[in-house]
C-alpha cells in the first residue's frame, strides 16, 4: 500500500512538473474578424488563426494567454509588447513590418465591396460622390477604402460586427470588407451584391519586438504545415480560399522579397533627410555576412543541408542591387513629408534584418528547381515600384534559381 501511494505521489509530482514546463505565449486577437478570429458571448474563441496557433502551441510546449485588442490600437499594443504575437487575420503591410516580425503568410484575401441587393448599385456608382459607405475602423480595410473611394462619405465603425448591421439597417449604401469575411456576410437578408476584389492581401502572424527564436520556430512550422497539406485543410474548413499555398517555402520567399523591397522608398526618404549616400559598402557587406549566417543557422536548426555560401551572397547581392535601384528612383521624385518618414537606424534597418532572418529560414527549404517564369509573374504582381523593372527582376530571379539548384552541404 505504501509503495502504491508513493508511486501515485511521484506520478502527480511528475505531472505537475510537466505542467510547469509549458512556456507562456501571449496571443493578441480581435475576436471580431471571421473567419480568422471570433469571440462568442461565453468567451469561447474560434477561427482559422485561433485553431492554427493552438496547434502550434500544443506541438511546441506553449501555454496560450489570449489578449484582446482593437484594430485602431494594434500598432500601439505591439510597440508596448502587450502580447508576443498577433494572430487575427493581420494583413501584411510595409508600415507594419516596422512594428515587428511577420511570419510567412498563411492566407490570402482581397478587399471587396458589398452593396444592398435592392439598391441596384453598379460598379460605376462606387466612385459616386456622397456614396454612403462603412468600414471597420483602424484596420487595413479602412486604409484601402479611403484610398480607393475618396469621394464616398466614409463611416469608420469601431465594432466590426456593426459594419454589416449598418448595411442591413439601410444606414449606408455599401460596406468594405474582404473576400474571406464576405462569404459569411453575403448570407445577410439584404442579399448584398459583391464587387471586387480590389486588392490582393496576404495574412500572417505578427510578432512583437525582436523575437528571433520564436519567429524561426513559427516560420519553420508553418512551412511544414503547408507542405503536408495541413494548412490547406484548415483553410477549407474555415471557407478560406486556398490561393497558391502561400506558406510554401518558395511562395513565402517571394513574399519576403516583395516585403523587403517595399521598404526601399522609405529607406531612400530617410537617407534624403540625413544626407546619407545610397550605397554604403560596409553596410552591404554586413547584410551579406548576416545573410550567410542566417541561412547557416536555419539549416542547422532544421537538420537540413545548408545553401552554398557563394550562391547566398550572389542572391543577396542582386537583392541589394534591386534595393539600390528603387532608392535611386525614389530620390528622383518629390520628397515625402518628413513627419511620415521612419527612422533609418531604429526602425527601417532592424525591420530589414528581421525580414532577412525569415529569408534565411526559407532558403534551406527551397526546391532544387524553380519555375522562373511563374516566380517572375508572381513578383511582378506583388511589387510595382519605380526602379524595379523587368530586367532587374530577371537578374534577381536568376540568382534565386541558381541558389536553389546549387549544391547543399
Amino acid at each position: 500500500m505504501r509503495n502504491w501511494l508513493l508511486g501515485l505521489c511521484l506520478c502527480l509530482l511528475a505531472c505537475a512538473a510537466g505542467a510547469q514546463e509549458l512556456t507562456p505565449l501571449s496571443v493578441g486577437t480581435s475576436g471580431d474578424y471571421a473567419p480568422f478570429s471570433e469571440l462568442a458571448e461565453d468567451g469561447t474563441r474560434s477561427g482559422f488563426d485561433v485553431a492554427l496557433i493552438r496547434a502550434f502551441a500544443d506541438q511546441h510546449g506553449y501555454e496560450i494567454e489570449w489578449v484582446p485588442f482593437r484594430w485602431p490600437e494594434l500598432a500601439g499594443d505591439l510597440r508596448a509588447a502587450r502580447f508576443d504575437v498577433a494572430a487575427s487575420g493581420v494583413t501584411m503591410r510595409a508600415d507594419r513590418s516596422l512594428l515587428g516580425s511577420f511570419t510567412v503568410p498563411v492566407a490570402e484575401t482581397g478587399a471587396v465591396v458589398l452593396a444592398r441587393g435592392q439598391s441596384e448599385l453598379g460598379a460605376e456608382d462606387l466612385m459616386r460622390p456622397g456614396l454612403r459607405m462603412a468600414v471597420n475602423a483602424g484596420g487595413h480595410l479602412e486604409r484601402v477604402a479611403r484610398l480607393l473611394f475618396p469621394a464616398a462619405e466614409l463611416r469608420a465603425i469601431p465594432n466590426n460586427a456593426a459594419v454589416l448591421a449598418a448595411l442591413e439597417a439601410n444606414e449606408v449604401d455599401a460596406i468594405v470588407t474582404d473576400s474571406a469575411e464576405a462569404v459569411r456576410w453575403g448570407e445577410s437578408p439584404t442579399r448584398p451584391v459583391r464587387f471586387g476584389p480590389f486588392t490582393r492581401d496576404r495574412k500572417a502572424w505578427l510578432l512583437a519586438g525582436d523575437q528571433t527564436e520564436l519567429a524561426r520556430q513559427m516560420n519553420a512550422w508553418l512551412v511544414d504545415q503547408e507542405a503536408d497539406g495541413t494548412l490547406a485543410r484548415l483553410r477549407k474548413a474555415h471557407a478560406l480560399p486556398d490561393a497558391g499555398r502561400p506558406a510554401l517555402a518558395l511562395n513565402a520567399l517571394v513574399t519576403a522579397i516583395a516585403e523587403r523591397l517595399s521598404l526601399m522608398p522609405a529607406v531612400a526618404e530617410s537617407k534624403r533627410l540625413s544626407g546619407a549616400p545610397i550605397q554604403v559598402p560596409e553596410r552591404e557587406a554586413l547584410v551579406l555576412a548576416r545573410a550567410v549566417q542566417d541561412a547557416r543557422a536555419a539549416a542547422l536548426a532544421a537538420g537540413l543541408p545548408g545553401s552554398e555560401e557563394a550562391a547566398v551572397e550572389a542572391f543577396f547581392g542582386e537583392l541589394i542591387a534591386a534595393a539600390r535601384s528603387i532608392q535611386e528612383a525614389s530620390l528622383a521624385g518629390p520628397a515625402a513629408d518628413p513627419e511620415e518618414v521612419p527612422d533609418l537606424q531604429t526602425e527601417l534597418r532592424p525591420a530589414l534584418l528581421r525580414i532577412g532572418a525569415r529569408v534565411g529560414t526559407l532558403l534551406p527549404r527551397l526546391p532544387a528547381a524553380i519555375a522562373v517564369e511563374a516566380v517572375d509573374a508572381e513578383l511582378a504582381r506583388s511589387l510595382d515600384l519605380p526602379g524595379f523593372d523587368a530586367k532587374q527582376r530577371s537578374r534577381l530571379i536568376q540568382a534565386l534559381a541558381e541558389l536553389a539548384s546549387a549544391p547543399r552541404h
